[in-house]
C-alpha cells in the first residue's frame, strides 16, 4: 500500500484467482482490475499475463492455473543460509 501512495504501482502479489469461461484456466487478476470501472460493467477482467478473462460461474471448479501467471506472481526466492547460521548468532 504504500508504494500506491508514493505513486508506484501495486504489487503484483495483490491479485485473485480467477477462472476463465473461455480457456478454463485459472488466471490471476490484480485486486486493483477487480474494482476498475471499465470491469464492472463489462464482466471482464486484464489478467497479469495480458490475457483478458470473462469469469467463469463461481459453481464452477477451479481451471489449470495459468502459467504465465503463475510465473510473474510467484514469489522470488528466499537466499538460503547456511545451517549454521543460527548458532553463530548464539555463539
Amino acid at each position: 500500500m504504500d508504494g500506491e501512495r508514493r505513486g508506484e504501482p501495486a504489487a503484483i502479489s495483490d491479485t485473485v484467482t480467477v477462472t476463465c469461461a473461455i480457456d478454463s484456466q485459472a488466471h490471476q487478476i490484480p485486486d486493483s482490475e477487480l474494482t476498475a470501472p471499465y470491469a464492472l460493467r463489462s464482466g471482464r477482467y486484464r489478467a497479469v499475463c495480458g490475457c483478458v478473462v470473462t469469469a467463469a460461474p463461481m459453481v464452477q471448479p477451479e481451471g489449470e492455473a495459468c502459467r504465465t501467471c503463475t510465473a510473474l506472481v510467484a514469489p522470488p526466492e528466499r537466499a538460503r543460509r547456511g545451517r549454521h547460521g543460527f548458532r553463530r548468532l548464539l555463539a
